[in-house]
C-alpha cells in the first residue's frame, strides 16, 4: 500500500517536471484503481468481521434476555397459582361455615308459645268492659280512693264536716260513701242520670268516666239537684257503652 503511494507522489512529481506520456499515466491510473481496489476489500473484510461479531452480541443478548423473560414469566405464573390457591382455599373455609340450610323450626314453636301466653286485645273497650273489669278484680287490686286526685282530702273534709255539724246538734250522724256505676245507661246522648241517694253536697261529689273528660268539674261540667245529676253543654254526652261513675256521700 505504500509502495503504491510512494509511486502516485512520484508520478505526481514527474507531472509537476514534465509532460508524461500516455503509457505513464495509465500505468498511475492502474495504480490508482489497484489501490482503490485494495483499500475496498479490506474495509469489506472488517465490515464483514463486524457485522458478523455485532450479530453473535446481538445474538448472545437475545438469548440472555429470553432467559430473564422466560424466569420471569414463570415467576409471575407461580405466584399467581399461589394466589388463586389462596383464595380457593379461604373460600372453601368459608364456604364450610355457613350452614346450607338453618333448622328455624324451634324458633317458631317458641314464638307461637309467647304469642299463646299474649292475652287477646278486643277490637273495641267500652265503658262497661272496663268496670266489669275493675268490679272483677280482687280486693287487693281494686282502685283505691288514693288513686283519684283530690278525692282522699275530699273526703276528709266531708268527714270533719260531718262531725261538726253532729257535734253542734246533739246528734252524730255518720255518713256512708256511694258509688253509682251508670256504664249500662250511655248511649250517647243521655245527659241527665238519677243516683241511688241525695249526695250530702254537690262538692262533695266525682264524676269520672273514660269519655273525655276523664274527670268531671262540679258546677262547671255537671250539677246535682237532689238525687238528679245533669251533664252540663260544657261536656258532651258520655259515648255508648263509656264508663261513667259517681262517688258521693250521702
Amino acid at each position: 500500500m505504500a509502495t503504491k503511494l510512494e509511486k502516485l507522489e512520484k508520478v505526481m512529481r514527474v507531472l509537476e517536471e514534465t509532460s508524461p506520456s500516455h503509457e505513464e499515466v495509465a500505468e498511475v491510473i492502474q495504480s490508482v484503481i489497484g489501490a482503490i481496489r485494495d483499500l475496498k476489500e479490506k474495509l469489506e473484510t472488517k465490515i464483514t468481521k463486524v457485522d458478523d461479531f455485532a450479530f453473535k452480541e446481538i445474538e448472545k443478548v437475545s438469548v440472555f434476555l429470553d432467559g430473564e423473560v422466560g424466569k420471569l414469566n414463570q415467576k409471575i405464573e407461580d405466584n399467581l397459582n399461589t394466589v388463586i390457591k389462596n383464595i380457593d382455599t379461604n373460600l372453601e373455609k368459608i364456604k364450610g361455615s355457613i350452614p346450607e340450610k338453618a333448622d328455624l323450626t324451634e324458633v317458631y314453636d317458641k314464638i307461637k308459645d309467647v304469642e299463646k301466653k299474649i292475652p287477646a286485645i278486643p277490637d273495641e273497650i267500652t265503658g262497661e268492659a272496663v268496670a266489669n273489669k275493675l268490679e272483677s278484680l280482687p280486693e287487693d287490686k281494686k282502685l283505691l280512693i288514693s288513686a283519684i286526685k283530690g278525692l282522699e282530702g275530699e273526703l276528709k273534709r266531708i268527714e270533719g264536716t260531718a262531725r261538726t255539724r253532729g257535734l253542734l246538734g246533739g246528734v252524730r250522724r255518720v255518713f256512708q260513701p256511694y258509688v253509682d256505676d251508670f256504664s249500662g245507661s250511655t248511649d250517647g246522648s243521655t245527659k241527665i242520670f238519677y243516683l241511688s241517694r241525695e249526695p250530702l253536697k254537690t262538692g262533695a261529689v266525682m264524676v269520672y268516666g273514660t269519655d273525655f273528660p276523664v274527670i268531671l268539674r262540679p258546677t262547671i261540667d255537671f250539677t246535682i239537684e237532689a238525687k238528679k245529676l245533669t251533664l252540663t253543654d260544657e261536656v258532651a254526652a258520655p259515648s255508648s257503652g263509656a264508663s261513667l261513675i259517681c262517688t258521693y256521700f250521702a
